[in-house]
């Protein structure tokens, strides 16, 4: 029988084991990595070694009025970082109703440097966001539990940090994160080629919901037969349809992370910021985080709190899934994520991200201070009441 995994470390580079799987109790295998991995991911310095680069958005003034008029439309732009010019890189806003700002606010970006340019990359990525916090003052919620979605052995693109102008104006710290492109799903998923679904905004399973990516953008079949699984009425055939079209196991993973993190805004509990992805070679759909950054918010939340997504209802309704699920997410908090070291590597980023800050503004540094102290608090406080419920 395999040892479980103990989350010695919240490194990503050291939590994607390739080949590797936990076992629940029971001998239910869950899949860490099902993608063979080629050397070490793009980016190992911006998100594993914690680099904060310091990048300069420039856009021409047309292209600034384009952006006020359609936010969500890419413009052409330069990026620059020390003596470093990308040209010609595609630039627009992004963010939901609660973090969406205009351009002459505080605004989130996403910058495909390949889109007009094939090839072109950023530290080896093609596509990044740089998100800009404005619901988690600590800029440490989506890093920390991305990584520990990637403990659980659900994909999910990494975070880490950047400074930002744009053109002469000083925008500050951001939170960067991965693109979700087809090197991300390389890593993943043997077939990177599938549909990629985007689901926020109160959207699920049995909508018509936007394909960022994929090679059969026409053939939403798979999506319709998820749905079609999710209403069966009868508990046997749902859960043989749910095994025929649902990575369950994976499913699993993600709907314990998902409730431990408190991802009140998310699929399970709000059915918003979330992505499906349709793993061709296996011919499952498989669920993916997205919007991590309000979590640990909410701590009345329980191991088994009401679920408003269709697909985590409906598996939790299969008697055999609950048990499992139930099973999981106590293996989670006992076995594989460890407080010690989760609020070690808290301690470890914030100072970087403090330092970054004393060297533009000191009274925001010393502020600083205490808003990373509150989401530590609130992930010690979190892992302590919920590894007291699995025990009684």
């Amino acid at each position: 029988m395999a040892t479980p995994m103990h989350f010695l470390s919240l490194r990503p580079l050291l939590l994607l084991l390739c080949g590797a799987a936990l076992l629940c109790p029971g001998g239910q295998r869950v899949a860490v990595a099902s993608a063979k991995q080629e050397g070490p991911p793009p980016a190992t310095d911006l998100f594993e070694q914690e680099l904060i680069p310091k990048v300069r958005l420039e856009l021409s003034p047309a292209a600034m009025d384009r952006l006020r008029a359609s936010p969500k439309t890419y413009v052409s732009g330069n990026v620059r970082e020390g003596t470093t010019l990308y040209t010609n890189v595609a630039i627009r806003l992004k963010g939901g109703p609660g973090s969406f700002r205009m351009l002459d606010d505080r605004p989130a970006f996403t910058v495909n440097f390949a889109r007009l340019v094939p090839g072109q990359k950023f530290h080896g990525l093609k596509k990044l966001h740089f998100n800009n916090s404005v619901q988690d003052a600590s800029y440490l919620s989506e890093k920390i539990s991305r990584e520990l979605f990637q403990a659980a052995g659900v994909p999910a693109p990494r975070a880490g940090h950047a400074v930002v102008e744009l053109n002469d104006r000083h925008l500050g710290l951001c939170v960067l994160v991965e693109g979700i492109d087809k090197r991300f799903l390389g890593r993943h998923f043997k077939d990177p080629g599938g549909n990629l679904y985007d689901g926020h905004s109160q959207q699920d399973v049995t909508q018509r919901l936007e394909i960022n990516s994929g090679e059969a953008p026409q053939d939403r079949s798979r999506l319709a037969a998820l749905a079609k699984a999710a209403r069966e009425s009868s508990l046997d055939r749902r859960k043989s349809a749910l095994e025929q079209t649902l990575d369950v196991d994976r499913f699993l993973s993600f709907l314990a992370t998902e409730v431990i993190v408190s991802h009140w805004d998310g699929y399970a509990l709000n059915r918003n910021n979330f992505r499906i992805y349709h793993d061709r070679a296996a011919d499952r759909m498989v669920f993916l985080p997205h919007g991590l950054d309000q979590t640990f918010q909410r701590q009345q939340i329980g191991l088994t709190p009401p679920m408003v997504g269709l697909v985590a209802k409906s598996v939790l309704e299969v008697p055999e899934f609950a048990e499992r699920f139930r099973a999981r997410e106590a293996q989670l908090l006992t076995n594989v994520f460890q407080l010690e070291p989760v609020v070690k590597h808290l301690r470890e980023v914030a100072a970087k991200v403090r330092a970054t800050l004393r060297e533009t503004d000191a009274a925001a540094a010393e502020a600083y201070l205490s808003r990373a102290a509150s989401l530590r608090r609130r992930i010690q406080q979190r892992f302590q009441k919920l590894q007291a419920e699995v025990g009684t």
